[in-house]
């Protein structure tokens, strides 16, 4: 990304970049012994001679990337940070640079310490380029943010992931349904949860959650869909539910939705059924629910008597 630009600096061969940036002798002098010390190894020198040429320069485009770079190879990302803003509000191009620093570094941190410190090194790359970060930290760092509930922060960068690249695997897929299903976002979310319930691997170990959440978010959406006047998505979407049975706590409702969506369609024999299903799940009929369940039941059985359509029978032969 920019790796060959702060190696031109750093090599051996650094004076003409340095030239041009007007460094002074002293300066200079600085630098060259720390990119010497930088390159044998001895980091902690080379730093001490970066700061003594910021000392004597001021923060110049190339002493600042030299302090930068070297906390950053040192693991101490809060002050390769702080250099690295300084030098991209001078020259915004050095993003990559800081990109590939930062991103090994939160590497290191990921193997040494574990998520949060990487998530640390990671989010302010993210805020300069999603793209900036390679797609295995993005995934990591999605974690991160899905384990404390900052959905937010996580949705994009689960969608990055799953967007590009080969798939990423039914985990990442219900990472994404939950993303999704707590901002608000139930009908982005149903192919996610869809893709990790026919997994049958990616089943194990929590199935029964995303039955769960798939089925109130199929319940909210068949009620949206219901509002809009998509009578046939909706009804789709119920179906769906009603055979997946889950959450049992909704089912009661789901029929009863099953049943105004049927008696729309003019369906009135299935939408009996389904008005039925609700009082059979409310045996004592004591709730709100069964008490409109039976009155449906009595409207519609109004309408089959009054109906045109309706055929008397024939007349008894009086014989």
């Amino acid at each position: 990304m920019g790796g060959p630009r702060v190696r031109a600096l750093i090599a051996g061969g650094v004076a003409a970049g340095l030239a041009v940036a007007g460094c002074g002798d002293q300066g200079y002098d600085s630098l060259d012994r720390g990119d010497r010390l930088l390159a044998t190894g001895e980091a902690e020198a080379a730093l001490a001679e970066y700061r003594l040429a910021r000392r004597q320069e001021g923060p110049e485009t190339e002493v600042l990337l030299r302090l930068a770079h070297g906390y950053a190879q040192e693991g101490e990302v809060g002050t390769a940070l702080q250099h690295y803003r300084q030098l991209l509000e001078q020259d915004s191009s050095w993003r990559y640079q800081a990109a590939m620093d930062l991103t090994d570094a939160a590497r290191q941190a990921l193997d040494r310490h574990g998520r949060d410190r990487m998530a640390r090194t990671l989010d302010p790359i993210v805020d300069l380029g999603m793209g900036l970060v390679p797609r295995d930290l993005r995934l990591e760092l999605a974690r991160h943010h899905v384990e404390r509930q900052a959905f937010d922060r996580a949705l994009p960068l689960l969608l990055s992931v799953v967007g590009e690249g080969p798939d990423p695997g039914s985990r990442t897929h219900y990472m994404t349904a939950r993303a999704d299903q707590q901002l608000g976002g139930c009908r982005q979310a149903l192919p996610h949860f869809e893709r990790y319930l026919q997994d049958e691997e990616g089943g194990t170990g929590g199935r029964g959650g995303a039955r769960w959440h798939y089925g109130s978010c199929l319940y909210d959406v068949a009620q949206a869909d219901w509002r809009a006047g998509r009578g046939e998505e909706a009804l789709e979407r119920v179906e769906r539910l009603v055979e997946l049975g889950s959450p049992r706590t909704l089912m009661d409702r789901a029929h009863f939705l099953r049943g105004d969506l049927l008696a729309d369609a003019g369906r009135r024999d299935e939408a009996l059924e389904a008005f039925r299903q609700v009082l059979r799940l409310n045996p004592t009929r004591s709730s709100p629910l069964a008490r409109s369940a039976q009155e449906r039941v009595r409207e519609i059985r109004y309408e089959e008597t009054t109906s045109p359509d309706t055929v008397s029978p024939p007349p008894e032969d009086p014989r």
